[in-house]
């Protein structure tokens, strides 16, 4: 049973490794400079915080949480909603997603999740 459960891991890892896809800064700027993002794999959470008093607080958490990746290429997606602060950073193998939202309190999220091949 366990040499079952040790090959299965080792076969997942193996293929979540192929299955990753790395681009260069300028693809990647390129990419979204034409409104064409990479594919991702299914997000995951790898921050939080809550019970912000503003959303200008929450952004300002967040701003300082992106600090770190300051060199890479971003959008910042508002999508007409003033509830909500989003940023999306794309690193050369990453997408991470930084999310401010007043449900009903003003809660951060913070997201990375692989690119598709």
């Amino acid at each position: 049973m366990n040499r079952l459960l040790i090959s299965f891991t080792l076969i997942t890892c193996s293929f979540s490794a192929f299955s990753a896809m790395t681009y260069s800064l300028d693809q990647l700027q390129e990419k979204i400079n034409s409104q064409h993002r990479p594919d991702v794999m299914l997000p995951v959470v790898i921050g939080e915080a809550s019970n912000f008093t503003s959303l200008d607080n929450c952004k300002d958490w967040l701003e300082n949480q992106m600090k770190p990746y300051e060199k890479y290429p971003y959008v910042v997606d508002i999508g007409g909603r003033p509830d909500q602060f989003n940023v999306k950073i794309y690193t050369e193998n990453k997408r991470y997603t930084f999310d401010c939202m007043i449900a009903p309190n003003i809660n951060a999220t913070i997201y990375e999740a692989e690119y598709q091949s």
